[in-house]
């Protein structure tokens, strides 16, 4: 399992590496009622995610029962070549992209309920999450775990992903000013955030899946 976890840190770190949703929680926190927007947000998130580890967890663990493991060790290489391509695609067009901060002003508008909508349709729309999650799951079943320690890891997985979103939540519970001060640091420096961390990562993920393929 150890091995497992080590080759899963790509896949969180990619997930990670989303300064819109950490936005978007510390835009929350300075609002009225901030601490449970916040957590319905992530709750949204949360719940996406954990539904996604049912549905392909079911899904990976079919395919490797009607076919050959090694098959699914040529498709894994395969999928992480294609993430870290996108990855690079997605830092160049990053470049042109520019700061909304209409943004902050939304959520001020959000319900709770709201809130738990919006992560939920940030998790279901994110192409990028989508990738990292097919990814984890597909690093777990080609690690061959037990049903139990398979849930342990794609359960430390989802926690990974999303420390970044928690961390507002814990360490600053009571200080909305904080809050609004750091959403508009983290508006101004998204770009180059998501630029480093696609290049950085995709190359991650460059490697590891050319090295599964000709390794």
């Amino acid at each position: 399992m150890g091995s497992a976890l080590i080759q899963l840190f790509p896949p969180v770190l990619g997930s990670i590496a989303m300064p819109t949703w950490v936005l978007l929680v510390l835009a929350l926190r300075s609002t009225a009622r901030g601490p449970l927007k916040a957590i319905a947000f992530v709750g949204g998130i949360t719940t996406v995610r954990l539904a996604q580890g049912v549905i392909f967890g079911t899904v990976l663990s079919l395919y490797e029962i009607s076919h050959h493991l090694n098959t699914l060790g040529t498709i894994v290489p395969i999928l992480l070549i294609i993430i870290g391509l996108l990855l690079w695609a997605l830092a160049f067009r990053q470049v042109f992209q520019r700061s909304d901060m209409k943004l902050l002003s939304m959520v001020s508008t959000l319900t709770p309920m709201r809130a738990l909508g919006l992560g939920a349709l940030l998790a279901v729309t994110s192409s990028r999450g989508w990738l990292f999650t097919l990814a984890a799951l597909s690093v777990i079943d080609r690690a061959g775990l037990d049903i139990p320690y398979s849930i342990v890891a794609y359960l430390l997985y989802v926690l990974g992903a999303e420390v970044l979103v928690i961390a507002p939540i814990l360490l600053s519970p009571r200080s909305s000013a904080r809050s609004e001060a750091a959403a508009h640091w983290l508006d101004e420096k998204t770009s180059p955030i998501v630029i480093t961390a696609s290049l950085i990562v995709g190359c991650f993920f460059l490697w590891n899946g050319l090295a599964g393929l000709f390794g």
